[in-house]
């Protein structure tokens, strides 16, 4: 069996929400440490890249890229569930770097995961629910740039619907994205509904699996 490729940067620690909070370093480094000490296959830790200006703006638009930086100087928040600081836009970077060393990997038929990523709230305009990139939509959208990959299908398995790539790839048939998440009518973010299927050339490409709350994996092989 192949190794696993565990993408990792310390510079993924900036992204740091507090230690209540979903996304804390002290829950990175706990996991890490935890897989270093009790895993059992074999594995090797990669560094995550930085990425930069360029790449974001293959999703993001200017003004919410200056806006995140104008909001980062004062410790500002974006939205009451988003607060942004300079160690978040710094350990952005590294996370946009990770995911995207981790799909090229994926391309060589490697073995990899990326330690933190999945982004999955922020738009191309917009952060929300403590993202304020978009990690897997930035890689995905370099990728096709260097002519890697022409078409991509995301699969998200959070409880919350991911409404940030669901924006950006909207209209885009080069990308299909598949959200399986609990009713948004009972739930952040509040849409992720089934008529929402894409529009124009991107009709047919999103398709959202609304559930309901407490469903368990049976419920999902029923559905």
């Amino acid at each position: 069996m192949k190794e696993l490729n565990i993408i990792y940067s310390e510079n993924y620690l900036k992204y740091d929400l507090g230690s209540d909070n979903p996304i804390s370093k002290t829950k990175t480094e706990s996991f890490l440490e935890k897989f270093r000490r009790e895993g059992k296959i074999d594995y090797k830790i990669l560094e995550a890249p930085r990425a930069n200006e360029e790449d974001l703006l293959l999703v993001h638009t200017p003004k919410y890229l200056q806006e995140l930086k104008r909001l980062a100087d004062y410790n500002l928040e974006f939205d009451a569930d988003t607060p942004v600081n300079l160690g978040m836009l710094e350990g952005g970077l590294y996370i946009i770097g990770g995911t995207t060393l981790s799909l090229s990997l994926a391309l060589q038929d490697e073995r990899v995961v990326n330690l933190i990523g999945g982004m999955h709230h922020a738009s191309s305009y917009q952060a929300s629910g403590f993202c304020i990139y978009n990690d897997h939509a930035i890689a995905i959208r370099k990728l096709q740039k260097e002519g890697k990959i022409r078409k991509a299908i995301i699969y998200d398995l959070d409880v919350h619907a991911g409404q940030g790539t669901q924006e950006i790839f909207y209209q885009d048939p080069s990308v299909m994205t598949v959200s399986i998440h609990q009713d948004p009518r009972t739930i952040y973010p509040g849409t992720g509904f089934e008529w929402q299927k894409g529009e124009k050339e991107g009709l047919g490409t999103n398709i959202n699996v609304p559930l309901p709350p407490g469903t368990r994996e049976k419920n999902i092989c029923k559905h």
